[in-house]
């Protein structure tokens, strides 16, 4: 069983209620009805607490309160574990601790769209609910579903948040982190979002409006036939449950330390979502060595499913994107292995200043065929600048765009901006932009389409909005005026071409001496200068 810097948050008060009747029936439930999340909770610590009324995780710990969990029906308390657990393998946790470091959830041109926990987790929770029942999970009364959302398949918790209607900064305060109603996703009726009211008026998220909005728990039903369960053995190894470990230190759960372990958490119904906390002050690295973990267990969960898929020892529902993406692979997806994405690399990699080396996380995650990222300076990329060219005339090469969006996000994991990177879509004009802080962010964002080709707007963005990236890597396919291939070649960009432009954008471009790369497996050039 992993261990984490993040810190325990509870004191176990039961360690043997890991290996008894209850946790065992519904751990045989969960492995009947999904391996992925049975291998998943069989990699967790499971924390029996009377500090949480009902369940919770911080993505790391599953915290579960023992007259809650014995009130419960079987099928409802797989239906709790594999929650919790789908929790875990989303990283919601370890994304929500990001978002409310940095203040913010996403920056687009007109607007910021707030961090607000109650409304993620009301889309969360949504997500998982509908990913269980489609395995077969009996959902307990009083969890949130969204009428729309029938499938999971190609869709992201980040997506649905994003959806919401949000207002521009120039109708509301988006800081306030007030929420009445007016940011509804469009994909659910059912859900009024008021962050200032923990009644929804509906009764499908009734339990869901204080701040988190995660009420999958129910209504606490039960038949409570298995309170005697004591025959069942004291084995707990094979239950994924805790050992009798101190919670991270003297102030978890007991209100006797510095901190507050139910700091920046969200809690309604019968679940609550909790924030990972760190001592020290390497939090950053903490927090990156935790992740790893994270994504060596998340793979480790595909790995047993597929293998007992392949062994003919089940026919479950396919890995949803969403949760492959957290793995091993699916973070070293995309690894570099053709010369203009080798070119691309050593170019953001060279970009920053620094002398510390370091083979960190960062560097390991990153499977390079061509050998030509070097290892990574600490702090080295601060703030980089990516555009994307909106035209149809780029569009239309679509597996192309795929490939340098995918080729980036896998970058940003290796580079790890510390302040994220800056994402704009810019036809004549500037369209969007927003920040993104990992690269499955940037993978879920979708690309605003049309306009002409300007890219120097993208560059007048920056400088009108004091905005300093340490490189600005502009994706497009060079169809630009001289006095545009000269702005950007003043502010220091350098060009990814999605094709070779026609013999009069190829003069001009040549004559700017811009620097550029060709972004085309058959026709290969590295930076030219």
């Amino acid at each position: 069983m992993a261990k984490f810097n993040a810190k325990q948050l509870f004191i176990c008060e039961n360690p043997s209620m890991s290996a008894r009747k209850p946790t065992l029936e519904a751990l045989n439930e969960v492995q009947r009805l999904s391996a992925l999340l049975y291998a998943a909770v069989m990699s967790s610590q499971f924390v029996w607490t009377s500090k949480i009324p009902t369940g919770a995780t911080d993505g790391y710990y599953i915290y579960l309160n023992e007259e809650f969990f014995r009130s419960l029906t079987n099928d409802e308390r797989a239906f709790l574990l594999a929650h919790e657990a789908m929790h875990i393998l989303l990283f919601h946790c370890q994304r929500g601790k990001r978002y409310k470091l940095r203040g913010f959830f996403r920056k687009l041109a007109k607007k910021v769209i707030p961090w607000i926990p109650k409304l993620y987790n009301i889309d969360a929770d949504a997500y998982i609910n509908r990913y269980l029942i489609q395995l077969g999970f009996t959902m307990i009364e009083g969890g949130i579903l969204f009428d729309d959302l029938v499938d999971v398949e190609g869709v992201f918790v980040d997506d649905l948040y994003a959806s919401r209607d949000w207002p521009d900064e120039d109708d509301s305060d988006t800081d306030s982190g007030d929420d009445d109603g007016d940011n509804k996703p469009d994909h659910s009726n059912d859900i009024d979002g008021d962050d200032d009211d923990d009644q929804s008026g509906d009764d499908e998220s009734d339990e869901s409006n204080d701040d988190d909005g995660d009420s999958e728990s129910g209504d606490g039903e039960s038949d409570d036939d298995e309170s005697g369960d004591d025959e069942s053995g004291d084995d707990g190894d094979s239950s994924g449950g805790s050992d009798d470990d101190e919670a991270g230190d003297d102030e978890a759960g007991d209100g006797s330390g510095a901190s507050d372990p139910l700091d920046g958490s969200t809690s309604e119904g019968h679940d609550t979502h909790l924030v990972p906390q760190y001592d020290g002050d390497d939090i950053e690295s903490q927090m990156a060595e935790d992740e790893t973990n994270m994504e060596d267990i998340v793979q480790r969960a595909i790995d047993t499913y597929n293998d007992q898929k392949d062994n003919g020892e089940h026919n479950q529902k396919s890995i949803p994107d969403a949760v492959s993406a957290n793995s091993r692979v699916g973070v070293e997806q995309n690894a570099s292995q053709t010369d203009w994405r080798a070119a691309l690399g050593a170019y953001l990699t060279m970009s920053g200043g620094g002398d510390e080396s370091t083979y960190s996380r960062i560097h390991r995650r990153r499977l390079m065929a061509t050998g030509l990222i070097c290892p990574t300076r600490k702090g080295t990329i601060r703030l980089p600048a990516i555009t994307i060219d909106t035209s149809w005339s780029v569009q239309q090469y679509e597996a192309r765009v795929d490939t340098f969006i995918a080729e980036c996000a896998s970058l940003l994991d290796v580079i790890n901006p510390t302040e994220g990177a800056v994402i704009i879509h810019c036809g004549h004009s500037v369209e969007n932009v927003f920040t993104v802080s990992s690269g499955q962010e940037l993978l879920d964002a979708e690309i605003a389409m049309g306009g002409g080709t300007r890219m120097c707007s993208a560059v007048e963005y920056l400088d009108e909005n004091g905005i300093v990236p340490d490189v600005h890597i502009i994706f497009t396919d060079g169809e630009m005026m001289p006095n545009d291939f000269e702005s950007c070649k003043q502010a220091g960009a350098i060009l990814v071409l999605v094709a070779r432009p026609n013999p009069m954008y190829w003069e001009w471009l040549q004559i700017s001496g811009i620097e550029y790369i060709m972004a085309c497996d058959d026709a290969m050039e590295s930076i030219k200068r």
